[in-house]
């Protein structure tokens, strides 16, 4: 969802890093819940932005108010942030709505801080004509590069590493995951 998103970013980059928008969302919950000793949990940002007893005009308008925000405290990051989303395609669709609009379109426009990798078996269109064209398009293949994972996975002596990977036809996730198996065995 789009209050997970926003609650993983805050607890990653830490809390204090975002004084607007905890602000904006203590004025939102109105001290029903103490952040005092807690971590902003996504479920208390769904709280504040889709109360029942608010009317949808007014959870938009919270909503708003928490993006920019959250935007604002973001902006304001002196390096530079990667933000990483992997498998796109499991996402609620509501989120990658979200991300295809609101979100690229202010990393491209405000953000320059900011650099997002989106990985999946699907992936926002690239064609967008507002953030489109800052984007790189990378297809991921195959590695089967025996040097590659040898030096990737130190652990294992080149004759073990090799089967694998041509048993798994270089699938990086498979491979990565035998190797991992045959390392916990304890059988080298």
């Amino acid at each position: 969802s789009i209050a997970a998103f926003l609650s993983e970013v805050v607890n990653d980059l830490g809390r204090e890093q975002f004084p607007t928008f905890v602000k904006q969302l203590r004025t939102f919950i109105q001290g029903s819940v103490d952040f005092s000793e807690n971590d902003i949990a996504a479920d208390k940002i769904s709280i504040a932005i889709n109360g029942t007893s608010i009317d949808p005009q007014a959870q938009e308008h919270r909503l708003r108010q928490l993006h920019d925000a959250f935007f604002h405290d973001l902006e304001k990051f002196e390096h530079q942030i990667v933000i990483t989303l992997d498998t796109y395609q499991m996402a609620s669709k509501s989120l990658q709505d979200w991300i295809e609009s609101t979100w690229l379109r202010t990393v491209e426009r405000r953000l320059k801080n900011v650099v997002i990798v989106i990985a999946g078996q699907i992936i926002p269109n690239i064609n967008n004509s507002v953030w489109g064209h800052e984007c790189e398009h990378f297809k991921l293949t195959p590695i089967d590069d025996l040097k590659a994972w040898c030096e990737f996975c130190s652990d294992l002596p080149d004759h073990a590493i090799k089967p694998i990977l041509i048993g798994l036809k270089g699938h990086p996730k498979s491979v990565h995951e035998m190797l991992l198996a045959v390392i916990n065995s304890g059988q080298y």
